[in-house]
């Protein structure tokens, strides 16, 4: 059974720490992030992580890369630092978008976030995956899923791109109250109003979780080694880009919101001193080579 789920530039690695915890206790790979020593922009590195996506195959890779030098808010940024601070990151994107279109030409799935206002989808690499006749734009105002009080909301209006249906995680503003300008300073998580906003929030990663279990326990992929029928999903794209919606799940149509996925037991637990090679074993991943990836995860623990 390959992972579920393979978050990068995950940031928190919230979405990963809810897909791993119950109600769907599913299997997800290590975070990717230049917090956990990660770094996109290195050879090196791009070089590994494609070996352990070849060998391990995560069913689902969502890609979160970061909008600070891309977004508006960096619009009073001198033009020709924001445009060497963009010209950075075109190796890393360029990466990445050739990552997907292996993803998509694998039959996988895959989701790619950032604000809807953001450069990174009209002038970086990433623009040449709008034309993908596999991909679908998806927009959600993550105001939908904020704890805080109607009134107390950022809107912060965002861009899926994806080939999966997103009942739950694609809605649109509910606010009557109106929303808070991201500007200033959040006390309370001690970060910029734009990184706190950028945060998701575990209601949208509930939501978000439900979609990719939902879609992935209901289609048939097809394999390297056995080709099978895929089950696709008709999708309207709204023409105002305020939402993208299943036909069969438009909201005020009385669709059926997809079964919490059945609990499995928790994995047999192991001592802390136990080989790479014992908790590969533990963790349940049919047809994958031991020790071809116990190697992997010895260039991993030099690396990092």
């Amino acid at each position: 059974m390959c992972p579920t789920l393979w978050s990068w530039c995950s940031g928190s690695s919230r979405l990963s720490s809810t897909m791993a915890a119950l109600p769907f206790n599913d299997a997800v790979l290590f975070p990717v992030d230049l917090r956990y020593g990660w770094d996109l922009r290195r050879r090196d590195h791009q070089t590994l992580l494609t070996k352990v996506d070849q060998q391990l195959r995560p069913r689902m890779t969502t890609i979160e890369p970061r909008c600070k030098y891309w977004s508006h808010a960096g619009t009073r940024r001198d033009p020709t630092l924001k445009d060497e601070l963009r010209n950075n990151e075109i190796p890393m994107l360029q990466y990445i978008a050739g990552h997907v279109t292996r993803l998509l030409r694998q039959q996988r799935h895959v989701l790619i976030e950032n604000p809807r206002s953001s450069a990174i989808w009209t002038l970086s690499p990433l623009a040449s995956l709008l034309h993908h006749h596999g991909l679908v734009m998806h927009t959600t105002k993550m105001c939908h899923f904020s704890p805080l009080a109607d009134g107390q909301r950022f809107e912060k209006a965002t861009k899926l791109l994806t080939n999966i249906p997103l009942r739950r995680s694609a809605k649109p503003c509910t606010c009557r109250h109106g929303h808070v300008r991201l500007r200033g300073y959040d006390k309370e998580k001690h970060l910029t109003c734009t990184a706190s906003a950028a945060l998701f929030s575990h209601k949208f990663c509930l939501a978000l979780s439900h979609d990719i279990t939902y879609h992935l326990t209901t289609t048939t992929t097809s394999t390297p080694t056995q080709q099978r029928p895929t089950t696709t999903t008709n999708t309207v794209t709204r023409i105002d880009d305020t939402n993208t919606y299943p036909v069969d799940a438009a909201p005020g149509e009385g669709a059926e919101e997809p079964p919490d996925d059945e609990e499995e037991p928790p994995p047999r637990p192991l001592p802390p001193d136990s080989s790479h090679e014992d908790r590969l074993r533990n963790s349940n991943l049919d047809g994958v080579n031991l020790k071809h990836l116990t190697n992997l995860l010895k260039d991993i623990d030099q690396h990092l």
